[in-house]
């Protein structure tokens, strides 16, 4: 951890983990801090404060690359051959576990309206149910997702690898594709947004700034 206005080093803590491609996220609850990281074995949860190790959950494996997500007071976490479902920032105990969904293994998944949504490099979109895991629906389109689908207002901004730009919405019942633009390059990164507008940058090093309306 690095003091933000100084860069100086605050803590170091050696996680005793295998490492993975997963990004770690913070679970905030008034002056504490829990950050949540993923290796190819375990999770495992960390004070933000002070680098100690809260917890360790082994029940991961695979080669994990997707990052976890912060909804509902509980970290949700999904990635194939690994694990879905959702842990207890507080000791790192499963609340909800499902084993008969296939899982992403790219693209980080996203909690919307009580829906834990699912977004594979095989084209196909998976909606749980937020509260217990259980599979809700599924939908498939033309390409496959790497870049991680971004939630805004209760929207999703989602771009496949055809460069099909999606915004959608979702719900226990459903996922509904809103408007679609056609960008025409291949994506594999997730978009950036600025002043309301969306920043995309594709496979061939191009950077496109697309104006929403």
């Amino acid at each position: 951890a690095l003091d933000v206005h100084t860069g100086k080093e605050v803590w170091v803590s050696k996680r005793e983990t295998s490492s993975s491609w997963s990004s770690p996220v913070a679970l905030i609850n008034g002056t504490k801090a829990t950050i949540f990281t993923a290796g190819n074995i375990a999770a495992e949860g960390i004070d933000a404060n002070t680098g100690q190790v809260l917890w360790k959950n082994e029940s991961l494996g695979g080669e994990v690359a997707t990052s976890a997500l912060v909804a509902n007071n509980a970290f949700y976490f999904s990635n194939s051959g690994a694990f879905t479902g959702a842990f207890s920032p507080s000791d790192g105990k499963i609340l909800f576990k499902n084993e008969d969904t296939p899982a992403p293994d790219v693209a980080s998944p996203i909690v919307v309206n009580d829906t834990f949504l699912l977004f594979s490099s095989g084209g196909s979109v998976v909606g749980i149910s937020a509260k217990d895991g259980k599979e809700l629906y599924e939908k498939e389109f033309d390409n496959g997702f790497y870049a991680s689908p971004v939630v805004l207002d209760h929207k999703i901004v989602g771009v496949n690898l055809d460069g099909d730009l999606f915004r959608m919405s979702a719900s226990p019942t459903g996922l509904k594709i809103e408007a679609k633009y056609a960008i025409g390059k291949r994506v594999v990164a997730t978009p950036a947004f600025h002043r309301g507008n969306i920043i995309i940058r594709t496979s061939d090093d191009e950077l496109i700034y697309l104006e929403s309306k």
